[in-house]
């Protein structure tokens, strides 16, 4: 029991220097270095007044950049602006906008799928069979049967042992790319690469080493 007061007694006293909590002659303690100099003198504290608070700043509206945002207006005053340009029909290779004809050569309807009838047929009857959306993700309520045939069926063709279909390429190189890679793992990433891939690699938590084009 005395053993235990004077073990107490050495820590709580101060100056002493068999106080376990100072390590004499170099300042160093129980991780609090309060010493000038490392001599093992106390260094004086600071009496400095702190420095008045500055006001605090104003709150802004985070939607005030966006009423500020006018570039985008200056491009299309100048007939510039190639985005968002509503399509009125569209005919194979060909398109209609703002009453004209043209050929499309941006879209992603490589192999002409989305005016094929036999394609218009069948998503027809799907329609009137499913509705108009699956009505949840995939994860949850959203597989219909439709899913898992074309799945099965395009592991076949490829030969390979299962397919998983996303509703996008965006979504594809995100839920890739977090799923395969993880920590330890090193990305060699273009710089170039599409958004998706940049996002992907962005959201893993693996180390992304870019490299110019």
């Amino acid at each position: 029991m005395d053993n235990d007061l004077q073990k107490t007694d050495n820590i709580t006293s101060e100056g002493n220097d068999s106080s376990p909590s100072q390590d004499k002659g170099n300042g160093k303690g129980n991780g609090h270095d309060l010493s000038a100099g490392g001599n093992g003198a106390t260094a004086p504290f600071d009496e400095t007044p702190p420095a008045p608070a500055e006001s605090a700043p104003r709150h802004k509206d985070i939607f005030e950049k966006c009423m500020n945002f006018n570039e985008a207006k200056q491009v299309q005053d100048l007939g510039l602006y190639p985005y968002f340009r509503p399509i009125e029909s569209a005919l194979g290779t060909q398109v209609v906008v703002g009453g004209r004809r043209k050929i499309m050569v941006g879209s992603n309807n490589y192999l002409g799928l989305a005016q094929d009838e036999r394609i218009i047929e069948a998503s027809t009857v799907a329609l009137r069979k499913f509705g108009a959306g699956c009505t949840g993700s995939r994860f949850l309520s959203g597989t219909i049967s439709l899913h898992e045939q074309l799945e099965d069926e395009l592991a076949k063709f490829l030969k390979r042992e299962a397919v998983l279909l996303f509703s996008t390429g965006f979504f594809a190189n995100i839920g890739a790319l977090q799923t395969l890679l993880d920590d330890g793992d090193f990305i060699l990433c273009d710089r170039e690469n599409h958004a998706s891939i940049v996002d992907g690699c962005r959201m893993s938590k693996a180390k992304t080493v870019p490299y110019a084009h």
